[in-house]
């Protein structure tokens, strides 16, 4: 099945009236949903991210924040209702979602969705494709992802997060404190969507107008991630892709987008958030559980002098002075007892003469 979909008859555009003749188009689709054809691989400081078969049948990478070079800290100075201002700062990890046609007789169209979120859309050609871009690397969110191509929009760069504390007043999706399930299911998650495209063989000029800002994705904040029962986020970062001037032409190829051929969905958080939920083992990353610290056992009481000869000597000396103290202070109360009587008969004998 595989080398009749690489066959050299399938090659051909797939406008042409011979393939709409003969549903080659339609066959191809079916065909490709059932193999694999496109690789999806989220790379962080050019290396990709060990993926991770979950006990609970998905996908998974771990988002972890100790890549050296590669995580940095964010800050955000923010202001309270009263004016008093405050810095947040977090760490954040740069990610990348790297797609690739590797057997797809044709250019398909692959639609990066963050969060449940569409972030960002291109077309990836063919493996060997005389125009090359079977690879492509998307290394953030577009500002205009359904207007303009993603090479000539404005693009900042993909972050892992963690949830932080919303700013008071804060608004929009990200700043919610109920989700719904759809919302729910979908944080957490970075899906590519291919789908069969249609191109026209000739280019044409286009000219856009493009006066978008950066767009601004702050991520989920800490009561929403409570409720979901999340561990990390997604938030813009920096500016990766910056457009030309307000208004510029390119020659762009133009393509109706047909058939949806398959979706790839992997899960990302953080190692202890999967731990949790018994995603993975511990023995998944290489490592041993941790063990509990022996308890001691009770040691019967040691004397000090027992232990130290110096110590007894020491402990009966002390003891002696204590005995001897207590001795004098004894003697000192018998003698102001006795004085005390003396000067009470002294006192009886001066009355019983003066009587």
């Amino acid at each position: 099945l595989r080398s009749w979909l690489t066959s050299a008859h399938l090659t051909r555009p797939f406008g042409s009236a011979a393939a709409k003749r003969t549903g080659v188009r339609a066959r191809v689709v079916m065909a490709a949903q059932q193999l694999p054809h496109f690789g999806v691989e989220i790379v962080v400081g050019g290396q990709p991210l060990d993926k991770i078969a979950g006990k609970d049948g998905k996908t998974w990478v771990i988002a972890r924040f100790d890549h050296a070079g590669v995580t940095k800290m964010v800050e955000c100075e923010e202001a309270d209702p009263y004016g008093e201002k405050y810095t947040q700062q977090w760490p954040a990890t740069p990610y990348a979602i790297r797609v690739t046609n590797f057997a797809y007789p044709g250019p398909v169209e692959a639609k990066c969705f963050v969060d449940g979120k569409l972030a960002c859309k291109a077309l990836v050609r063919k493996s060997g494709h005389r125009h090359g871009k079977d690879v492509r690397t998307f290394k953030g969110f577009q500002s205009k992802p359904e207007r303009v191509a993603y090479a000539r929009d404005s693009v900042v760069e993909f972050l892992f997060t963690l949830p932080r504390i919303a700013p008071p007043g804060a608004r929009g999706e990200e700043n919610k404190t109920a989700v719904n399930a759809v919302m729910r299911a979908a944080l957490e998650t970075i899906r590519v969507e291919f789908y069969d495209v249609n191109v026209r063989p000739e280019s044409k000029r286009k000219k856009v107008i493009n006066t978008a800002k950066p767009v601004s994705v702050s991520g989920v904040n800490k009561a929403v991630a409570k409720e979901a029962k999340t561990s990390s986020a997604t938030a813009s970062g920096a500016e990766v892709g910056t457009p030309a001037a307000a208004g510029y032409e390119y020659n762009a190829f133009s393509y109706r987008t047909l058939d949806k051929i398959s979706e790839t969905v992997i899960r990302y958080g953080t190692k202890s958030q999967l731990l949790i939920r018994r995603v993975i083992d511990r023995d998944d990353e290489g490592e041993e559980a941790p063990r509990a610290a022996p308890r001691s056992r009770p040691r019967a009481h040691v004397a000090p002098e027992e232990v130290n000869p110096a110590k007894r000597i020491k402990s009966e000396g002390l003891v002696a002075a204590a005995k001897a103290a207590a001795a004098a202070a004894a003697a000192a109360t018998a003698t102001a007892a006795a004085t005390a009587a003396a000067a009470t008969a002294a006192v009886a004998t001066a009355a019983a003469t003066a009587g």
